[in-house]
């Protein structure tokens, strides 16, 4: 007689509620993490399973911090019946919303011919509570509490015959803007090898109406506080992109990055900056201005961002070339004397010479002063801190890491051991500065910086972060 067989006293059979907490991980992890309804209904299964699941969503996937999707009506339904699972309104951080599909760039947005869709002698829609998608969009944007921001990008790829238009995409958004009644946050524009545009909208309050008894594109310039413009050489629209920017009358916050064909071409000046500066009509009281990637004279870069010297509080360059050895110093001067409102500033691998390697200004003499409090960050050596009355100047020093030692510096951050001390380097030149504090102090730390600055050619490319609006 055959006996029969049992399993071990005391073991457990393998199932998702009892195998290890990392081995579950990682079969999730194969199903495709944009799909939520692949994932979710795992939650339905037992209690087990729903804890489970919730705290993958929550520490261990970041898909699930965005939601993405298309601007036509099976996707917004779908994002819709997301937006009603509690752990979505609970853990999704940014709501991602294209207005076109694929590379070809297809518009969704419908036409005129389309309930609702018909728009009046001003450009607003004229019906736009008979429209499904924007009631279903106001239904997310309402559901997703959590939600920091509401992104809604249209782009168009410029090849052949099929020329893209800044102005196509940005009233393709608009009217989807203000049928919502949401509040622009800020809106990034790019023309070079796509004719692109992004709009951070929300529905916090305080709300800012929009003035529907004006033009669409005026009504919306009116609410858009942040705009992150990047042009390039071929640039057909600059004429409309310089009158969209005067339009905006609340701007606070401008950034312009020069680029040719997606990478930057050293010393190239855009005409876009000697319009701005020689236009006579009014221009926003801009607060934040932001300049990457141009080549300047000191009188074209004076005289544009003279023009906003009345309102300036923070000015950030990045990349920027001025002719002259004695440029940055001499730039560094006016600054000092004719921003008085300045507080914030960041200057970043600025440059003379032909190439972004050649003449590049450092300041590593300024934390020579023995007059000057010089404080070291703990476990970030590179960065030095000169402490002024009201405020702080902080030198970034460029790091000389040994390439055979960045894949154990990953490794390392990865897995929470990392140790910057214990990894060998040295500290190489410091481009990059920025200062945050009084508006005497600021000039202070103005006066030090025309002091110190000394260009040097570099043996490697500076590296320094790009600039961004907030929003």
């Amino acid at each position: 007689m055959k006996m029969a067989s049992f399993p071990p006293s005391g073991s457990v059979p393998a199932t998702l509620t009892t195998i290890p907490i990392e081995l579950l991980y990682q079969i999730i992890t194969q199903l495709r993490e944009y799909r939520y309804n692949e994932i979710l209904p795992l939650r339905l299964v037992c209690r087990e399973l729903n804890h489970r699941v919730t705290e993958y969503i929550g520490t261990g996937s970041y898909f699930f911090r965005q939601l993405c999707g298309e601007f036509m009506r099976a996707d917004l339904h779908r994002m819709l019946a997301i937006a009603h699972f509690p752990v979505a309104r609970r853990f999704v951080k940014d709501l991602l919303i294209t207005m076109t599909k694929g590379n070809k760039g297809r518009k969704l947005l419908a036409n005129e011919r389309s309930p609702g869709w018909g728009r009046n002698a001003l450009g607003h829609l004229a019906s736009p509570e008979k429209v499904y998608e924007i009631r279903t969009l106001k239904a997310i944007m309402g559901m997703l509490q959590n939600c920091d921001g509401v992104r809604l990008t249209y782009n168009v790829e410029k090849k052949g015959q099929r020329e893209g238009s800044i102005q196509q995409t940005v009233e393709g958004i608009l009217v989807v803007c203000a049928a919502a009644e949401v509040n622009i946050r800020g809106a990034e524009l790019c023309d070079h090898h796509i004719a692109l545009s992004t709009f951070t909208i929300d529905q916090s309050p305080p709300f800012k109406p929009w003035d529907k008894t004006l033009p669409l594109l005026n009504a919306a310039c009116a609410v858009i506080p942040a705009l992150q413009l990047t042009i390039s050489p071929a640039n057909k629209e600059t004429d409309w992109v310089e009158a969209f920017v005067l339009k905006c009358v609340n701007l606070e916050q401008l950034s312009v990055n020069y680029k040719a064909c997606s990478y930057y071409s050293p010393g190239l000046h855009h005409r876009f900056y000697d319009d701005i500066a020689a236009t006579t009509k009014p221009l926003p009281k801009v607060q934040a201005l932001m300049i990457e990637t141009n080549g300047f004279t000191l009188d074209q870069l004076t005289a544009y961002v003279g023009r906003f010297k009345e309102s300036i509080r923070e000015l950030n360059l990045a990349w920027v070339k001025l002719d002259g050895e004695d440029g940055w110093p001499r730039f560094f001067e006016w600054t000092r004397e004719n921003l008085p409102l300045l507080e914030k500033f960041e200057f970043k691998a600025l440059y003379h010479g032909a190439g972004s390697r050649d003449g590049v200004f450092c300041y590593d003499s300024v934390l020579d002063d023995k007059e000057l409090i010089v404080e070291v960050s703990p476990g970030r050596k590179w960065e030095m801190f000169v402490r002024l009355d009201g405020g702080t100047l902080e030198v970034e020093h460029s790091n000389a890491l040994p390439y055979r030692d960045s894949w154990v510096v990953m490794e390392e951050i990865a897995d929470g051991t990392f140790d910057w001390d214990n990894i060998p380097h040295e500290n190489g030149p410091a481009y990059n500065v920025s200062y945050e504090g009084s508006r005497a102090s600021a000039r202070e730390a103005l006066r030090l910086l025309a002091l110190a600055a000394v260009p040097q050619v570099l043996a490697r490319g500076c590296s320094a972060r790009p600039n961004r609006i907030k929003v």
